[in-house]
């Protein structure tokens, strides 16, 4: 049985950008220093702003099997 994991954010999507709201305590993302206002501009090399992405779409490139990793490009909060 595979046990699916995120990064461990709550996000919101504003303007075609996908906006950290807040880093789930204790996670994989508070860990790695991601912030409140964080912007998510590539994961796993693939651009997500301007795509016009859904919710939907960002968490499902943001899940996957606990061992797999993910590449992230973040911009700090402007």
């Amino acid at each position: 049985m595979a046990i699916f994991e995120g990064i461990g954010v709550q996000f919101n999507l504003l303007r075609d950008s996908i906006i950290i709201i807040e880093p789930i305590g204790g996670g994989p993302s508070e860990k790695v220093g991601i912030r409140a206002g964080d912007r998510i501009l590539t994961i796993n090399q693939e651009k997500v702003t301007g795509i016009n992405i859904s919710t939907t779409g960002v968490r499902s490139r943001l899940m996957g099997r606990k061992e797999q990793k993910s590449v992230l490009l973040f911009t700090g909060k402007e």
